[in-house]
């Protein structure tokens, strides 16, 4: 049911000494991002620069880093991963839209369109799959599920899907996973960049682009002396116990529960993945919190800076120990699979959104582009080199939607739960009934209301 056995005290030692060693490679990714202007210009994060080096590092290259430490560097992101989902939802709000009018404006196209994007990358990769990549190339039939992993889930969720791939005996599954994200990411900076040039020529902007450079994307890595914020609040008294202390052990709360909702499903399916479980395992410790009224000493900051920090590391676990040799093998159906990926976003954004959103289509579009092929964070960075100030509904209508459907897709449970039914019902099925839940997406935007003529949607009114 739960983990046993013992560690050694020099086991716990060496993994010290092996995450500090993760440590000295990120310093020296945000040394060189600081220090290299390319970098800074297409927005690549130091954890990814960091595992890049890791990997020439490697024994795969130089070999100047042994195998024992990449190979346990590999084993890391199953369990950092579960560490950062058990926070998605444990300060949630679930108080909803504040009308019914509003619900229909801008809620359910963003439900609509948060959840179409994830099934396209479904469904698409599985048929080419089925009916292509396998037969003429002989890839393993998980392979499809690479796409949704990788774009919409991003490193994370990509090094997280370890435990998954292995019980399916695809060992190679978790490299060409990140190969994947690191593909998509690129494709949601340089691509959304470019569809952000193209707006602004053709009138899709909802107002003129903004020529000044945001946090996220100024010429500095590093908070100005003047400018600096605080990245947490104490929300427990130090004398009592140390606040960053006291949210760890809600996250070891939220996995135990998380173990303890696996046990139990386990009864009805097994090899279910631990993370979305310690997710669900957090939404319990959050409507406890409220039932109690302490959800006031919980700090979304600090739980967010333990998560983001899980997470670094996770990326540079992950992609350190990529085997070069998987990716060598997979070259060309990596290659095709994800320009059918590209083909399929760029019809969910050109296709789809203006006929969702009838006010700032572009802007509250952009932000799915970039979630769905890169991170979060990708999306937000596209939303504010159009709208510096968050004036539009981008940021505000994906914000009602976020916690409806991140728990589900992008490394939510739908996620995780794909490779096994691709293993179960085969590509086809899985492919087949994806695209008819994209269409009857579609159908319920239309019955509802929410569905516009691209002549009244596409180019904002000025």
């Amino acid at each position: 049911m739960f983990p046993t056995g013992t560690l050694a005290s020099s086991d716990i030692a060496r993994l010290v000494f092996y995450l500090s060693a993760l440590g000295a490679l990120l310093l020296v990714g945000v040394i060189l991002r600081a220090k290299i202007g390319l970098f800074k210009k297409i927005y690549m994060p130091a954890s990814l620069i960091a595992g890049v080096i890791g990997v020439i590092l490697g024994h795969n290259v130089l070999g100047l880093i042994p195998e024992e430490m990449t190979s346990t560097w590999g084993a890391l992101p199953t369990s950092l991963i579960v560490i950062v989902f058990s926070t998605m939802l444990m300060t949630a709000d679930f108080s909803g839209v504040g009308s019914l009018k509003e619900a229909k404006a801008l809620a359910i196209p963003q439900l609509i369109m948060g959840t179409t994007g994830s099934f396209l990358q479904i469904g698409i990769p599985c048929l080419l799959t089925a009916f292509l990549l396998t037969p003429v190339f002989g890839v393993n039939e998980l392979f499809p599920s690479t796409v949704e992993v990788g774009w919409a889930g991003g490193h994370g969720t990509a090094g997280g899907m370890q435990e998954v791939y292995d019980s399916l005996g695809w060992t190679e599954g978790t490299s060409l996973a990140l190969t994947a994200a690191t593909i998509g990411l690129l494709v949601g900076i340089v691509g959304g960049m470019v569809m952000i040039n193209h707006a602004a020529r053709h009138g899709y902007l909802s107002k003129k682009v903004h020529t000044e450079r945001l946090a996220l994307t100024s010429t500095t890595d590093f908070t100005p002396v003047g400018e600096k914020k605080a990245n947490a609040y104490e929300t427990v008294q130090s004398g009592v116990v140390e606040s960053f202390a006291f949210h760890a052990a809600l996250i070891g709360i939220a996995i135990i529960l998380g173990y303890v909702i696996k046990w139990a499903l386990g009864f009805l399916v097994d090899g279910l993945p631990l993370f979305p479980m310690a997710m669900l395992g957090g939404f319990i410790v959050n409507r406890v919190l409220c039932a109690l009224k302490l959800q006031k000493y919980v700090d979304a900051r600090t739980l967010s800076r333990i998560s983001g920090v899980c997470l670094d590391f996770l990326v540079v676990a992950a992609i350190s120990s990529i085997r070069l040799d998987v990716i060598v093998d997979h070259a060309v159906p990596m290659l095709i699979i994800s320009i059918a990926a590209l083909a399929s976003m760029l019809f969910y954004f050109y296709w789809l959104a203006p006929r969702l959103f009838s006010e700032d289509w572009f802007e509250q579009a952009i932000v799915h582009f970039g979630v769905n092929t890169g991170v979060t964070a990708v999306g937000f960075m596209l939303l504010r080199v159009v709208d510096p100030d968050l004036e539009t509904l981008g940021s505000k209508a994906y914000a009602i939607q976020a916690p409806f459907t991140s728990p589900l897709f992008g490394g939510g449970i739908v996620t995780a739960l794909i490779p096994m039914a691709i293993a179960t019902y085969g590509n086809v099925k899985v492919g087949l009934v994806s695209l008819a839940i994209f269409v009857a997406c579609i159908l319920i935007a239309m019955l509802l209301g929410c569905w516009h003529k691209p002549d009244r949607a596409y180019k904002n009114q000025k």
